[in-house]
Formats: structure tokens, C-alpha cells, sequence
């Protein structure tokens, strides 16, 4: 897919009680989270940016979020996938993936929760995965309290591989950047690419400026300034709980939890300084925002075969400081 995406039905909701979000047929995704009316995520001022962007501000990752290899074998058969880079099919195909596509939408309201579901039958073959697949993703907002609510459905009529996520830029209030946010991972590994390549084939422990276990600010563990390292990581949690956060995020004035039943997550700091105005008036600004994508192990995808579903979720927990 090559065309330009001009169009796309966008659907708001809000929980009653000061969160708000503005989603996007195209791509399942998240144009605008807000908190009492403030931004808590990354929104281009310009609509045609946030829906062609292969930065994905906001949109569903799929049909495997990261970098797999553009071989696929099932079944003792190859398939050919989308390459984005050398060797590498990144986000599902980026413009031939998720992202890009257009999902049909309803918004139900129910005494406890608002939701938008979007669902959409990716064809066999399309970006080169086999099967055709009915999605669903859910999003959530509970009347109760300040709470995103994710829901990632598939059902397939063959043998394929799934990994769905969500690509939000988290930057709370207007912040300058996320520096001085605070980051809590529950990980004691994260991925490794192998020599020459950028597909991880290991876990190994995390070395000391990626080891967020104890909350720590970013730029002590990472740097600032000219001396900043990057972080776009795959981190395997320790073990998953219904009852506590796998990520924390947190500044002066707000606290994220992150808790999800997906086995790890990519961590990225967005430090591309591409030339996008958001409606926060951030522009090229590095570390302006930190994305948190919730996904299965790169090493270890979903197979989904007829019959079974996929159903993972992640769900974002707001507390006003």
C-alpha cells in the first residue's frame, strides 16, 4: 500500500470523570489520550502525519509488533514477508501492516465502561502472513476510575503467528521531555540481536543502565544530553500478575502503571527528532516521549490455529499526584 491516507472516522469517549480518548478507524489506534483536558500522549497537530507516519503514533502494531525475520516458516513452509530492513520485517510490514489499515467501529456504552471496538479480517497473504484472521482490539475507558483498557482478539482460519500491540508516545502534561520521569520494569533480561543483524536470538541480563527494577529516573541510568544512550529494548518480565504493574512511569504530577498479561515489552525512547508538531507543541525535541508496547517474546510469537483465539490485553492505570 503506497497511496496516502486522507480519511479516517475518528470516535471519542471519555469515563465521566476527566479521561477522554479520540481513536482512529485507521489503524485501530489512538489519536489523542487526555487527562482533564492534558495531554497524556503524543498527538500530531497535523491528521494526515498521524495516520501515514511510519512512526505509528498511537496506531495497533501488527500482525507482529518489532522485528521478526522476513522468512517465516510454518508447517515446513516459507513465507515471504514484507522487508523493511535487511533480512528484517519490522511491525508487521509498516505500510502494509495494521497500522495502515481500516477497521470497522462501534462505540458501546454500558453503567460501568465505555468502549470502542474495531475489527478488521486481514486476508491471506497480506504483508505475506498466512491466514486470514479476524481482529478485534478493544479499547476500554472505565467509568470508576482513570483506567485504558486494551483488548487484542484474534481467531484465524490457519496455522500463523500473532503479536499485536500498541505504539502511544507517553508524555504527560506538556513535559519538556521524559527525562526526569521515573521507570519501574519488572525484567530481569532483555533481548539480544545477533552479530550483524537487528533480530534478537537471546536473553541475557540486563546490564546496569537497563536495569529498572527499582525505580530510577531516566536520565541517571541512560544519560542525558550528548552523553544520552538510546533504548529501543524488548525486556522479558520476571513473571506477570493481575495484581501488580509490570512498568511504572511517574513524574511530579502523574503516576502510569502498566499491567498486562503478555510476556514482555519493548521499550522506546523516542529520540528521532523528526519533524513533527504535536498538539503539545513539542517538536524536534529528543526524548520527548517514551513508548510502552506490550507484546509477546520476539523469540516466542503466538501461534494461532483454527479453533483457538488470541486474547492478551494491557491495561493503564492514570493516579493524579
Amino acid at each position: 500500500m503506497s497511496e496516502n491516507l486522507t480519511e479516517s472516522r475518528y470516535l471519542t469517549i471519555d469515563n465521566g470523570r476527566g479521561l477522554q480518548g479520540t481513536f482512529s478507524s485507521i489503524g485501530a489506534g489512538i489519536y489523542s489520550l487526555t487527562l482533564d483536558n492534558k495531554p497524556l500522549i503524543l498527538s500530531p497537530s497535523d491528521k494526515n502525519v498521524f495516520l501515514n507516519s511510519e512512526q505509528c503514533f498511537g496506531k495497533t502494531l501488527g500482525r507482529v509488533a518489532g522485528r521478526i525475520s522476513n522468512k517465516l516458516n510454518i508447517n515446513y513452509h516459507e513465507y515471504d514477508l514484507v522487508e523493511n530492513e535487511p533480512g528484517v520485517c519490522l511491525h508487521g510490514g509498516l505500510k502494509e501492516s495494521l497500522t495502515f489499515k481500516d477497521f470497522d467501529s462501534i462505540i458501546v456504552t454500558r453503567s460501568d465502561k465505555t468502549y470502542v471496538m474495531f475489527n478488521y479480517t486481514s486476508p491471506n497473504l497480506e504483508a505475506g502472513f498466512p491466514a486470514n484472521v479476524k481482529i478485534t482490539i478493544t479499547y476500554t475507558l472505565l467509568h470508576d476510575e482513570d483506567c485504558l483498557r486494551i483488548d487484542f482478539i484474534a481467531q484465524s482460519d490457519d496455522d500463523t503467528i500473532l503479536s499485536l500491540s500498541n505504539h502511544m508516545y507517553f508524555n504527560f502534561f506538556n513535559s519538556i521531555d521524559v527525562n526526569n520521569y521515573s521507570l519501574m520494569i519488572n525484567a530481569s533480561k532483555y533481548g539480544v540481536s545477533k552479530n550483524g543483524t537487528k533480530l534478537i536470538d537471546h536473553f541475557k541480563a540486563v546490564p546496569d543502565f537497563l536495569d529498572f527494577r527499582e525505580p530510577s529516573l531516566i536520565k541517571e541510568k541512560l544519560g542525558s544530553g550528548n552523553k544520552a544512550k538510546p533504548m529501543d529494548d524488548v525486556f522479558l518480565f520476571d513473571k506477570t500478575s493481575i495484581s501488580q504493574p509490570q512498568i511504572v512511569l511517574e513524574n511530579d504530577s502523574l503516576k502510569l502503571e502498566c499491567f498486562t498479561d503478555y510476556e514482555a515489552c519493548n521499550i522506546y525512547l523516542d529520540d528521532t527528532m523528526s519533524d513533527v508538531e504535536f498538539t503539545n507543541g513539542i517538536n524536534k525535541k529528543k526524548r520527548r516521549a517514551i513508548a510502552i508496547e506490550p507484546q509477546c517474546s520476539p523469540l516466542s510469537p503466538f501461534i494461532l490455529k483454527p479453533g483457538s483465539i488470541y486474547h492478551y490485553h494491557a491495561i493503564y492505570r492514570f493516579t493524579r499526584k
